[in-house]
């Protein structure tokens, strides 16, 4: 899993990051800004596969009581168009928050430093629109 590790440190040095990694789980997390969390991690093996596919997502709390947020951004998924990354949208929950998950999976042999950045950018993006000023996410 060497190309996952080396695409991740591309991805770093694009970033400004000379010694970023994943853990030894495959894992990697990075806060961006305030309240959102980057995820980028290997996607879990399936039978036949010579290598695993990278999982990308986005985390951003919307707060305890957003059911409209999340019917919102199930619309939202629905509409998005990327021309090579599927968008895929949960509820992340815990006592305190509620959070708003956007993932996306990035194929092995196209899993490269830019097609990362693209993914990255591509979720980012989605969650401010889905969560622009204007509408209650607080």
């Amino acid at each position: 899993m060497h190309w996952f590790q080396d695409t991740i440190a591309a991805f770093g040095r694009q970033l400004g990051m000379a010694n970023l990694a994943a853990g030894s789980d495959g894992a990697l997390q990075l806060a961006v800004g305030d309240d959102t969390l980057i995820g980028i991690e290997s996607a879990p093996m399936k039978a036949g596969e010579a290598d695993a596919d990278g999982l990308v997502f986005a985390l951003r709390p919307i707060g305890l009581h957003q059911l409209s947020v999340l019917h919102r951004a199930l619309e939202q998924a629905h509409l998005s168009q990327h021309p090579t990354l599927a968008l895929q949208v949960g509820l992340r929950q815990s006592p305190h928050d509620h959070q708003l998950l956007a993932v996306v999976r990035i194929p092995s042999r196209s899993f490269t430093a830019d097609q990362l950045s693209q993914a990255v950018d591509f979720l980012i993006r989605w969650l401010d629109d889905v969560l622009a000023p204007g509408d209650s996410h607080a």
